[in-house]
């Protein structure tokens, strides 16, 4: 890679790569269009919320965003996950579709839990856009507590529950 890279210095070589390979530097340009395009609406979109973000997220003005990680594949012309971490470590995802579906089911998995106290059902905030939303990042924790798994599987259980209720 090295060598390649070095050879690109060279106008003549980057030339005879580039009408040897025209597919290939027409997806790299495409690739390339679509990364840029999806970047700016995702800060523009983040710009736009962050007011709303701060308040549902509870991030204080002095926590600073360290990191802006995409996260998973990407669909509709580049779009992806993107993971945001703070300096406190806490994260939120921002996801390139509208999350009404999620925030119903949380709202309503809120409402479920409260009524019954027992389930201790997790619930996470999110924020639904027109065409984007906000989630709550849920991290994975590993545990050799064997209440923990039994707590996991009731959890579970209530959920298929719950949402087999709904069909």
């Amino acid at each position: 890679f090295k060598n390649f890279t070095y050879k690109c210095d060279d106008v003549n070589f980057r030339l005879k790569f580039f009408s040897k390979y025209p597919v290939l530097i027409r997806y790299a340009q495409k690739d390339l269009e679509f990364w840029l395009s999806s970047s700016l609406e995702f800060l523009n979109f983040l710009s736009k919320d962050w007011s709303k973000i701060k308040l549902i997220f509870n991030i204080k003005s002095s926590d600073k965003l360290i990191s802006i990680k995409p996260s998973g594949d990407t669909h509709n012309n580049g779009k992806s996950v993107v993971i945001l971490t703070f300096y406190s470590g806490k994260k939120i995802l921002y996801k390139p579709r509208k999350l009404a579906i999620d925030l119903c089911l949380q709202n309503f998995l809120y409402w479920f839990k409260s009524n019954n106290p027992k389930l201790k059902l997790k619930t996470f905030k999110v924020i639904s856009s027109k065409n984007h939303g906000w989630g709550e990042f849920v991290e994975k924790k590993n545990t050799t507590k064997n209440n923990a798994f039994e707590n996991f599987y009731y959890r579970l259980g209530s959920l298929i529950a719950i949402l087999y209720s709904l069909k």
